[in-house]
């Protein structure tokens, strides 16, 4: 068993702080119905989701609506797809440590190898899923259905106005994936140098570029490209998210810090 420092002690306990400070700010708020854009939402930040079979239990996530690669179209949405949403957590709720390195592992298993791109999208399923492990069907980044032809679950889920006023949606549908290798080439599909969206090419730049100082770049580039409309999850916050997530795997992994 790896004995942790003192630093390590000190980012978990910030990293924890970061959580549970924002984690507040969901049960202060209530919606009204109004005009959107591309959605983001977390059970620390202003956001609920229920499944179809228990609409009283909530469970917060985070919405990624559109795939970079078509523009927005009419979707037929076809029962023959729809399948039932199963939770599939990469780690205990809570659990900081094994939840980074759970993901790092399941990262590595699929050729994500460059700590950078790592230690970005560990963050950004983190933020996605929360550290309540609120998972379904391999869908670790929170990501609607759109233009994805695959099969799909229903799920209730929380947009925002461009005041920022959350309200509720029923019956949102989201992709489902049937392993960690279908939903990282997803992500990777979403977030590429081809994209036809400029700021998803930037992310996508951003995501690979070495350094701490690319993280904000990275999630500032995703909301100039209304990849989420939640403004309280800033791109300080995702920076100060991917640094706690460094000391992990550097603790733990003998990863390369400054990477």
């Amino acid at each position: 068993m790896v004995k942790m420092s003192t630093t390590l002690k000190k980012s978990i306990s910030n990293f924890t702080a970061l959580a549970i400070g924002i984690a507040s700010l969901c049960c202060a708020e209530a919606g009204n119905p109004g005009r959107t854009k591309t959605t983001l939402f977390t059970e620390t930040y202003s956001g609920i989701n229920t499944t179809i079979t228990n609409p009283a239990s909530i469970e917060p996530r985070l919405s990624f609506v559109f795939s970079p690669r078509e523009d927005l179209i009419d979707l037929k949405i076809e029962a023959s797809s729809r399948i039932r949403p199963r939770k599939t957590p990469w780690g205990p709720p809570w659990q900081h440590k094994e939840l980074v390195t759970n993901m790092s592992a399941i990262l590595v298993q699929n050729n994500i190898i460059k700590p950078s791109v790592k230690v970005r999208m560990i963050a950004h399923a983190i933020v996605a899923s929360g550290w309540r492990q609120n998972v379904w069907n391999y869908n670790a980044w929170g990501v609607q259905r759109g233009s994805w032809r695959g099969p799909y679950h229903i799920l209730n889920t929380i947009e925002e106005t461009d005041q920022g006023t959350p309200y509720q949606v029923k019956d949102a549908p989201w992709r489902a994936f049937r392993g960690w290798a279908e939903a990282v080439r997803d992500y990777h599909n979403r977030i590429s140098a081809d994209s036809k969206r400029p700021s998803y090419r930037q992310a996508y730049r951003h995501l690979h570029n070495p350094g701490s100082k690319a993280d904000a770049a990275y999630w500032a580039a995703l909301g100039e490209g209304n990849y989420y409309t939640a403004q309280k999850f800033t791109a300080k916050k995702f920076a100060a998210l991917c640094h706690g997530i460094r000391q992990i795997l550097a603790q733990t992994q003998n990863c390369d810090t400054a990477l």
